[in-house]
């Protein structure tokens, strides 16, 4: 399920329960900097507008957003 406005924890939990993954649709230069591989303030030209991320819950059980990389399907939980 893709959102463009987010999810509360409690939405997270019960498709988590149900076996639906969550995507984001994120502001690509915004997510980037979340990432890994933010470098800097700005990030490479080369970044996209929007960007899709996988959303979960960190261990406090907090909304987490990761993401999504080419080869890193650990990410996404099997269904």
């Amino acid at each position: 399920m893709f959102s463009t406005s987010g999810y509360e924890p409690e939405a997270v939990r019960e498709a988590r329960s149900l076996g639906i993954v969550l995507l984001a649709i994120a502001d690509g230069p915004a997510a980037f900097r979340r990432s890994q591989w933010a470098v800097g303030a700005h990030p490479p030209a080369w970044v996209p507008e929007y960007m899709a991320e996988l959303v979960d819950l960190d261990p406090a059980g907090a909304v987490r957003h990761q993401m999504l990389v080419s080869g890193k399907t650990k990410l996404v939980p099997p269904r």
